[in-house]
């Protein structure tokens, strides 16, 4: 009977262990796609981000990314700590990198 009963505990064990191949390897395929949707989805943040960048920002745009006021924009340019240059047709913007470098600065120092 011990024999028989160890017989069936091997099989019942190489059983399980089938299983749990058959689990780690539908992970593996899950964890796979979910890395190709991953990659797929930053690289789209990335198109996105890269899309309206242009060199030069709007007087607009400019106060979003530096959440100050139009009045408070115009203010920093008198006091020359930014510096708009004319853009053809378009009219005044602002160089981005210039934006970029106040981002997160305390600008309440200029005002």
């Amino acid at each position: 009977m011990a024999q028989g009963n160890q017989t069936q505990g091997i099989g019942e064990m190489q059983n399980l262990g089938m299983n749990v191949i058959c689990v780690s390897t539908e992970i593996l395929k899950v964890m796979d796609n979910m890395k190709s949707s991953i990659e797929e989805l930053t690289s789209e943040v990335r198109r996105l981000r890269n899309k309206d960048k242009s060199p030069l920002m709007t007087i607009s745009e400019v106060c979003q990314a530096l959440n100050i006021s139009k009045p408070t924009y115009y203010r920093l340019r008198d006091k020359g700590i930014l510096t708009p240059v004319k853009s053809g047709k378009k009219g005044v913007r602002v160089p981005r990198e210039e934006v970029e470098r106040h981002i997160g600065e305390d600008l309440s120092q200029y005002i």
